[in-house]
């Protein structure tokens, strides 16, 4: 097992690439080769924000009431399908009200 002296050399170096810094928006990559450059992002899939990423394509269809309640993804077509939990067994009549329409959640 390394030193603790040793892990913290060996980080320094992955901050010293070598090379300029990229602007706002650039990603690093590298040609496999050891060699680093900062590149513009675009297209592909994974990581964060929103280069490349077409915000249109995807849908929200809200669902009936169902259980504790649901949140879907389908890769396929980019919905998403949300069911909201029914609280039905959260309600209890209460029974001072001679119209019965006030609910209690308990």
């Amino acid at each position: 097992m390394p030193s603790d002296a040793k892990r913290i050399a060996e980080l320094d170096k992955l901050t010293d690439l070598g090379i300029p810094d990229g602007n706002a928006g650039q990603v690093l990559t590298t040609d496999g080769a050891g060699n680093f450059t900062f590149a513009t992002a675009s297209g592909g899939s994974g990581g964060g924000g929103s280069a490349g990423t077409d915000l249109t394509a995807f849908s929200v269809t809200q669902a009936a009431a169902s259980g504790n309640g649901t949140l879907t993804y389908n890769n396929t077509n980019g919905s998403f399908t949300y069911t909201p939990p029914s609280l039905v067994t959260h309600l209890s009549r209460d029974d001072t009200d001679a119209t019965y329409t006030d609910y209690v959640f308990t």
